[in-house]
């Protein structure tokens, strides 16, 4: 993976790219119309942050994001990451009859480069609720199976140093998600196959927005 020419972590470049889906950047024009929410997971889900318009507040958020050092929140929970976005999506379900418009659609991409190790949903069972709400699920592979690089921070000096490990994505998971709930599984390698990812997730999800404009005039003929 590279950003601006520079090998980085895949999390950097997941960063970039996501950041870029949001708010626009290179060929991804953003989702300027759209409430989008930020969850983090490894050993447990979090919400970072809430559905919101506020996108600048998401991508602050987003990248203030680091992998999991403490070996008691290690791990890979996919289900709870998924019931967790299933459950803040049902909240706007609550908001519609605060607002005029209706939501057209709602949907979560689920990145991750493990396999569902943690948590107490499974995949599987997470999936089921997400086509019972009528919720599309994009799955998106990150990396490659095998020994990859991941940053990690020393406790004792503060530095920041780069440690294999090993890697294992579970396609098949993946793919029964998106398959179930009508969505898509992808498969990123590199940062330009993420891009290519995140590019088609957009032209997939197109919502007609309309806007009422309002003229103020004075008439100056009388």
């Amino acid at each position: 993976f590279e950003v601006d020419g520079r090998p980085v972590d895949r999390l950097t470049a997941i960063k970039d790219v996501a950041g870029k889906f949001v708010t626009g950047g290179d060929d991804l024009p953003g989702r300027f119309a759209d409430l989008v929410g930020l969850i983090t997971f490894a050993g447990y889900a979090d919400g970072v942050s809430p559905l919101t318009l506020d996108h600048s507040y998401l991508t602050a958020r987003l990248r203030k994001t680091e992998i999991a050092t403490d070996q008691n929140e290690d791990g890979t929970a996919i289900g709870d990451a998924i019931s967790l976005a299933l459950e803040k999506l049902k909240t706007l379900d609550q908001r519609r009859g605060q607002q005029d418009e209706d939501v057209q659609s709602k949907i979560v991409i689920l990145l991750t480069d493990g396999e569902n190790n943690a948590g107490s949903v499974e995949p599987a069972e997470a999936a089921a609720l997400a086509e019972t709400l009528g919720i599309k699920i994009y799955t998106i592979g990150v990396g490659t199976t095998g020994r990859a690089p991941v940053p990690v921070t020393n406790p004792l000096t503060g530095r920041r140093t780069m440690q294999w490990t090993e890697v294992h994505i579970d396609e098949e998971t993946l793919q029964n998600i998106a398959q179930k709930t009508g969505g898509k599984y992808f498969r990123a390698t590199d940062t330009e196959s993420l891009a290519a990812i995140y590019e088609e997730i957009d032209a997939l999800e197109k919502s007609r927005v309309e806007e009422r404009h309002y003229v103020d005039y004075r008439e100056l003929a009388i």
